[in-house]
């Protein structure tokens, strides 16, 4: 368990760091984008993703992935395009093995898995993207 605290603190560390972090406490929107992100990983690996939850979730994400890659530039204008593009997948891909780590090691019932569940529903229900 506590490996995979570790593992999603040091996602969640790496979003913070690239988003410049706007002081301790409060949540930007990368790291809304992080959270988003988990949340599909478990849903999608714990087969809670149902067709019509689905649709509007991506369609919220959709909106997210717009506003936080256009903060991630904002924030990080030293970086090329390329550049700022592989780091996003890298830490996409790091969300995903530790999410994906944490349902092979303590199932869907997990206590952290369930609350990503709980946002993916969450998530799904907001009217983002117009």
């Amino acid at each position: 368990m506590k490996k995979a605290v570790l593992a999603f603190a040091a996602v969640f560390g790496f979003f913070c760091i690239l988003s410049a972090s706007l002081g301790r406490g409060r949540v930007d929107i990368v790291q809304i984008y992080s959270n988003f992100l988990a949340s599909r990983v478990a849903a999608l690996g714990c087969n809670a993703a149902d067709k019509a939850t689905e649709s509007k979730f991506l369609s919220n994400l959709q909106a997210v992935t717009i506003r936080a890659i256009q903060a991630l530039k904002e924030r990080n204008q030293t970086l090329s395009d390329a550049d700022l593009s592989a780091k996003i997948v890298a830490a996409q891909n790091t969300t995903q093995a530790a999410v994906k780590g944490e349902i092979t090691k303590n199932g869907c019932s997990s206590e952290r898995i369930r609350a990503l569940l709980k946002l993916y529903k969450i998530h799904s229900e907001m009217s983002l993207g117009g």
